[in-house]
């Protein structure tokens, strides 16, 4: 705990990108409920199509975008496009207030689309420039916070959206669109966070300069990503999102039949929040597990397992209890994993592409992640059965898991391999 301090006391600008992603993504996860609660009840009999809909809403945008996200963190002052990017979200989300007050659904779910085209910056901006604000020896400490930061907030806004829900969605999508304004305020205290200058910004001309140099740079991300130091972290992350977007329907529609909490809403929250506590606890639990010595890769195939057991245990097994524990097990997994990838990238990327890479990494996890949510949802509206979907995606999450993991690549011991 007093390394997490000292970095906070330390380093007032990671302090100050750290305090406005609290406010931001506490704000995020208001409206994550309150359309996903919109999204069901206005189609009952395509229940696990309408939660895997808001899904793709939400991660779609981010993974088509994210490489231009990555041209632009690269390119551009990642203070500017944090300030800037947070400001517009909140005024789309104002316009998600507006429709959900008219009765527009649709209308919802596409400001919610382009919303999170626009959150699409968020990742690879931030993410590109932290080690611009701590030292090297301190990136995998404030991941660690950051993912157990962003679990805090899970926790909170899960649990507070699904109150706020429950008292009426448009209240909830509100109080989300406040936070994206002053998380917009508070980033202006930043200094400029301009990225090393590369050689290739004075070739862009136009928006087809611009697409043709995304392209490029994809392609360039693509084949340093394939190299043994980066293939573990980047696409590691691959079958854990398979897993998600499974997990994602699996919860929702244990929210829907069973809710225990007073509503769906409320269920859903409070299984949201249980499992924000497990993606806390599961970063800490991977630093000091590397800390103490253990190889990374025996962390990264601890991780996995335990969130291919909470998704499959959550989509076979009814009850309060069950639903608990396996909602926290798949945040455990899914937590630990991250903050060793995302180290992984950050310490093996250069700074001219860091954000390119990054945004790969989105790109792959976010697709994934829609393609597992959306054949969940499809099984479960067939009347397939959201428990013999899990099997058997699961299943082939688990062998992709082993073709990543197939070549062993030269991570030193302690890290991913």
């Amino acid at each position: 705990m007093s390394a997490y301090l000292a970095l906070l006391r330390g380093r007032p600008h990671y302090r100050t990108i750290w305090a406005a992603e609290l406010v931001s993504i506490t704000g995020d996860w208001f409206s994550l409920v309150a359309v996903s609660i919109l999204a069901a009840s206005a189609s009952p009999d395509k229940g696990g199509l309408a939660l895997a809909t808001v899904l793709a809403a939400h991660l779609l945008p981010q993974a088509l975008l994210a490489p231009v996200a990555g041209w632009l963190a690269d390119r551009f002052d990642r203070r500017a496009l944090l300030v800037g990017g947070n400001f517009v979200e909140g005024l789309l989300t104002l316009g998600m207030v507006a429709a959900a007050a008219g009765g527009s659904v649709g209308l919802v779910q596409l400001l919610l689309f382009l919303r999170s085209g626009v959150s699409a910056l968020r990742e690879p901006t931030t993410g590109a420039a932290l080690p611009n604000v701590v030292d090297k020896s301190e990136l995998a400490t404030a991941n660690a916070l950051g993912a157990s930061t962003w679990s805090v907030t899970f926790i909170v806004g899960m649990t507070l959206g699904g109150v706020a829900t429950e008292i009426g969605p448009v209240l909830a999508l509100a109080i989300d669109a406040g936070t994206f304004f002053l998380a917009s305020a508070m980033l202006l205290r930043l200094p400029r966070l301009a990225p090393a200058s590369t050689g290739s910004q004075s070739n862009d001309r136009g928006l087809a300069g611009v697409l043709a140099t995304v392209l490029a740079d994809l392609v360039v991300a693509l084949r340093a990503a394939k190299k043994p130091a980066l293939r573990a972290a980047v696409f590691g992350k691959v079958p854990m999102a398979i897993t998600a977007g499974v997990a994602w329907v699996a919860l929702n529609e244990s929210s829907r039949t069973v809710p225990f909490a007073g509503g769906a809403a409320a269920t859903l929250g409070a299984l949201q929040a249980v499992r924000g506590i497990g993606t806390g606890v599961g970063p800490l639990l991977a630093r000091d597990l590397l800390a103490r010595g253990l190889r990374g890769g025996l962390v990264g195939h601890a991780a996995i397992v335990t969130a291919f057991a909470g998704t499959l245990g959550m989509s076979t097994f009814g009850g309060p209890i069950m639903s608990l524990a396996c909602s926290f097990a798949w945040g455990l997994g899914g937590g630990a994993l991250w903050v060793i990838t995302q180290t992984e990238i950050q310490e093996r990327s250069d700074d001219d592409m860091r954000g390119r890479v990054l945004a790969l990494d989105a790109l792959s996890f976010t697709v994934a992640m829609s393609f597992g949510a959306f054949a969940a949802g499809l099984c479960l509206d067939v009347g397939l059965g959201i428990a013999p979907a899990a099997a058997g995606l699961l299943a082939g999450a688990a062998m992709l898991w082993m073709w990543i993991r197939a070549e062993p690549t030269s991570a030193p011991a302690g890290h991913l391999a």
